[in-house]
């Protein structure tokens, strides 16, 4: 997805702030949109900054949200102590990392494109 919500250049105005701010997911549509805006900031003159977020506390309202709903047993036979500590360890762990690549990659593509 592209949204443009005012484009100065165009209109021979002076940009704000100046940079094109592209987000990463890893998706193919997300790298496309990469490209779009190593294109744009070419043509525009302007920074590019890539950025990819996740939420990392997404899974403490998740848990907090269940232990108002769940039942003693329920909340046994669903191992909530035991999935909130996967969730700490390697879910949130791994997100990050698996975020951070997006950043590297995007990162080599600029570098291949020559866009600092």
């Amino acid at each position: 997805m592209l949204i443009v919500k005012h484009c100065p250049e165009i209109h021979d105005e002076v940009a704000s702030s100046g940079k094109i701010v592209v987000a990463v997911d890893g998706s193919g549509q997300s790298f496309g949109g990469l490209m779009t805006g190593i294109e744009m900031a070419k043509k525009l003159n302007r920074p590019l900054e890539v950025i990819s977020t996740f939420d990392p506390y997404f899974h403490y309202a998740m848990f907090n949200s269940l232990t108002g709903v769940l039942s003693r047993e329920a909340s046994k036979v669903f191992k909530f102590e035991q999935q909130e500590k996967l969730h700490e360890d390697i879910i949130d762990k791994g997100l990050a990392k698996i975020y951070q690549a997006h950043l590297e990659i995007s990162r080599k593509v600029c570098e291949e494109e020559e866009m600092e």
